[in-house]
């Protein structure tokens, strides 16, 4: 299940595994959400899709799929005869594009406000703020969107199981092209994810030379613009000239002139904002960390979605810091309370809307999700 995620409405569909779409949820919520309950079904039912409902975080750590092995979503109900199933919630989905996206219930607020506080409670130990070269290579400067082996590699090895679209849409989309998209999964879900990409703006916070399938694959893809907020010198695929729009902007995405930045490019507000073991992740100032939520903020058109995963700092000193380096232990415990009351902030504010999902099942690995309402009765 979802982080936090609506159950109401259950059984008012003839289809078993079905839920409703509630105004109190994110689209990403959903598919977690109906996700685990296929799994729930099935488990009932005696059908083994192992590994099954391993609960951490009180999220189902293979609705997905395990790592090296990217999960097909559809592919679960195909298994069990009842493909036609995926395609229904991403009907309930699509619905939905069009419609107002109103201000979650205080309810569901209070309710996120204890789920925001035990998950970043739980993952600000023992993740290391390590600046290797290497180490930021595997894991953001060259992160894919559709997951699939990373440009240059043989199809079997090093897949990229957590690539942007399952991590941020919850989409356990898989190809095994560098570029091209031969999207393994049902004719609707395509669309779906085609309708959160075609047409709309989307910013990247420090994404180094990752989503080079999407910014070359026009054939699927089709966004306005792509610009990649980023102080290091790199460029998608070595060059500037890309078949889908794409800039790159030589800053931080907590510079407090970043808006001003983006007016170039017609990205004064866009539709969405990408940060991958980025932001907050390896920010050293509190400060400026709460510069960057509110310049993301700032950002964000109506119905826009600020989308960062992992919801994490990453630990100055790590593993070796001791318990005498006060300094240091002193910073960390800022950066942490910068970054959640920050969100907590954000959570009580009725213009977004917070959400947090998990993919991967595994303790800080949560996605954070902050989305700008378009209707506030």
């Amino acid at each position: 299940m979802s982080i936090e995620a609506s159950q109401s409405g259950e059984g008012a569909f003839e289809n078993p595994y079905r839920l409703p779409f509630s105004k109190d949820q994110l689209p990403e919520e959903y598919i977690v959400c109906y996700a685990d309950r296929f799994h729930e079904k099935l488990d009932a039912e005696g059908i083994d899709e192992t590994p099954l409902e391993k609960k951490i975080d009180g999220v189902s750590r293979n609705v997905f799929g395990g790592y090296g092995n990217p999960g097909h979503f559809s592919e679960l109900f195909e298994r069990t005869d009842n493909l036609q199933y995926v395609d229904e919630m991403y009907d309930e989905l699509l619905e939905q594009t069009d419609k107002p996206i109103h201000s979650f219930s205080r309810e569901k607020r209070i309710r996120m406000a204890s789920v925001i506080s035990e998950s970043l409670g739980t993952t600000l130990r023992g993740m290391p703020y390590n600046t290797d070269k290497d180490f930021f290579e595997k894991t953001n400067v060259a992160r894919r969107f559709i997951s699939g082996p990373k440009i240059g590699v043989a199809r079997s090895q090093n897949i990229e199981d957590n690539a942007l679209a399952k991590v941020f849409f919850c989409m356990p989309i898989f190809q095994y092209g560098n570029y091209g998209v031969n999207m393994q999964t049902s004719e609707k879900a395509q669309e779906y994810l085609k309708s959160k990409i075609n047409g709309k703006k989307i910013v990247l916070f420090g994404g180094g030379s990752s989503i080079q399938d999407l910014v070359y694959d026009d054939e699927n893809f089709q966004p306005e613009m792509i610009v990649n907020v980023d102080p290091h010198e790199i460029f998608v695929h070595g060059d500037t000239s890309t078949p889908n729009p794409y800039a790159r902007v030589k800053a931080l995405a907590e510079d407090v002139d970043i808006q001003s930045k983006l007016e170039e490019y017609n990205c004064e507000q866009v539709d969405e904002i990408w940060a991958s073991f980025s932001v907050p992740y390896y920010i050293r100032d509190p400060d400026k960390i709460r510069q960057m939520f509110e310049n993301a903020k700032s950002l964000l058109a109506p119905g826009g979605t600020l989308r960062i995963y992992p919801f994490n700092i990453a630990m100055i000193g790590g593993a070796s810091l001791i318990p005498t380096d006060i300094g240091t232990i002193n910073l960390n415990e800022e950066r942490f309370k910068a970054v959640h009351d920050t969100v907590l902030s954000i959570n009580d504010d009725i213009e977004f809307n917070v959400a947090l999902v998990n993919t991967s099942g595994i303790p800080g690995s949560a996605t954070l999700l902050i989305q700008r309402v378009t209707a506030l009765a």
